[in-house]
């Protein structure tokens, strides 16, 4: 799995090339795309929101899937 480094994003994806598997944009995807990272960018697209809340909001997501999906949109910088 690839390590985030402390670079700012913008740097990282400059430097980066999505066809190549080290590629950092490649991480930022994966958190994305999947179905939990997707609902949750969705969800948090108006503003900021309680977890209680947000949990509410994307229906169906476990408390800990929702804050493992929280934790690596964050490592993302992307929350």
């Amino acid at each position: 799995m690839l390590e985030w480094s402390a670079a700012p994003l913008s740097e990282a994806l400059e430097r980066g090339d999505v066809l190549s598997p080290d590629c950092p944009s490649r991480l930022i995807l994966n958190h994305v795309t999947n179905k939990w990272g997707v609902l949750t960018l969705l969800s948090l697209r108006s503003g900021t929101l309680r977890f209680s809340a947000l949990r509410r909001k994307v229906s169906g997501v476990s408390e800990r899937m929702l804050a493992q999906t929280l934790q690596q949109l964050e490592g993302c910088r992307l929350v």
